[in-house]
C-alpha cells in the first residue's frame, strides 16, 4: 500500500514506511489536547479535508479514473462502540506526571527503565509506576493491554502512542517523552500520535 507523505516543496512524495502519515489541508500537523486538533478531528470526520498528492513527473491518469485516490485517504477509524465508554481518568495520573517531569534531562538509552537512563516505554512505565499502577513494559504492549481513549479527549497522564513510540501527555499539547539516543527526556508538542491510552 503507497501512501503519501509530504517531500520537497511541499508535494506528496510516496511513501511505503509504517510511520507515514496522512496530510491535513493546513500543512503542519496541530498538537494534540489543542483547539487546533480538535477542530482538525472535527472536520476530518465531516469528511473536509483534502489531502495533498502528485504524480511524478511525466505520468498522466487514464481516462476516468476515479478520483479522489482512495490509497491516499486516511483509513477511517472505527465507529464507536455504542454503550463502551471512555475509561474514568486514574487517580495516579498527577504522580505519574510529577515523576516524568522529574526526570527531564535524564539520557534516553534503549532498553532503559531509569533512574539513571530511559526509553519511551521505559519512561511511561516508570511514571505510572510512581503514580501506582503497574503497567506493560513495552510501547508495543501498552497499545495492545491499555484502555483506548480519543485523541480529542486525552486528558494529562494518558500514553500517546504511534509504531514503535509512546509518550507521556502533560497538558497544553504537550508530552514528556524519551524520543532516541543521543537525546534526553524532556517536553515536545504532541503531534502525529495515533492512539491515547489510559492507565
Amino acid at each position: 500500500m503507497v501512501l503519501y507523505e509530504r517531500g520537497p516543496a511541499n508535494v506528496a512524495q510516496p511513501s511505503y514506511g509504517a510511520a507515514s502519515f496522512a496530510l491535513d489541508d493546513a500543512g503542519d500537523e496541530p498538537a494534540i489536547g489543542t483547539e487546533a486538533f480538535a477542530a482538525r478531528q472535527r472536520r476530518r470526520r465531516q469528511g473536509g479535508l483534502a489531502i495533498p498528492w502528485a504524480l511524478p513527473q511525466g505520468w498522466a491518469l487514464p481516462p476516468g479514473f476515479p478520483l479522489p485516490f482512495p490509497w491516499a485517504a486516511p483509513s477511517p477509524r472505527p465507529a464507536p462502540v455504542p454503550g463502551k465508554s471512555v475509561p474514568l481518568p486514574s487517580p495516579g495520573a498527577p504522580a505519574a506526571v510529577a515523576y516524568a517531569r522529574s526526570r527531564l534531562g535524564v539520557p534516553y538509552c534503549w532498553g532503559g527503565t531509569g533512574p539513571g537512563c530511559y526509553d519511551c516505554s521505559g519512561l511511561t512505565s516508570a511514571s505510572w509506576k510512581a503514580g501506582g499502577k503497574v503497567i506493560p513494559r513495552t510501547s508495543e504492549e501498552q497499545a495492545e493491554k491499555l484502555p483506548e481513549v480519543p485523541l480529542e479527549r486525552v486528558l494529562p497522564g494518558d500514553i500517546l502512542w504511534r509504531p514503535g513510540h509512546v509518550a507521556l501527555y502533560v497538558g497544553d499539547g504537550n508530552v514528556i517523552q524519551a524520543p532516541h539516543t543521543g537525546d534526553v527526556v524532556k517536553v515536545s508538542p504532541a503531534v502525529r500520535f495515533v492512539k491515547a491510552l489510559r492507565p
